[in-house]
């Protein structure tokens, strides 16, 4: 009996584990990707290597929380020789700990398409 509930503790530390490293090494490997980014590359380019996986982070309050790659995207408006449609994708590159969900402006990298869908910033963009 010992031995049973022994082995069911250590299923659940292990799961715990395993979701937590795998959102990290997520996030490393978004920082170790961006680092492989051009400008002027196609966002099909740039989504071969970003790649659109999810992270499932089985350690937090709330369970089996999802983040997809790109967290988020938006689309802008721009007026450069008219107006243009920009659209920005953000990726997590760290997570804050404590409460869900962890993810803010300042643990997200923003890349930047022009009308066109080329890289045209990776970063903060002021327009």
């Amino acid at each position: 009996m010992k031995a049973v509930i022994t082995f069911i503790i250590m299923l659940g530390i292990c799961g715990c584990s395993a979701g937590k490293v795998g959102s990290f090494n997520h996030l490393e490997s978004n920082r170790h990707n961006l680092e492989s980014l051009s400008l002027r590359m196609s966002k099909d380019e740039v989504m071969k290597i970003m790649g659109s996986s999810v992270v499932c982070d089985k350690c937090s309050r709330i369970k089996n929380r999802v983040v997809q790659n790109p967290y988020r995207t938006e689309k802008k408006i721009v007026q450069v020789n008219g107006p243009k449609e920009w659209e920005i994708l953000y990726f997590v590159t760290y997570f804050n700990e404590g409460d869900w969900p962890g993810v803010d402006r300042h643990t997200l990298v923003p890349l930047t398409f022009d009308e066109n869908g080329k890289l045209i910033n990776i970063g903060e963009l002021e327009l």
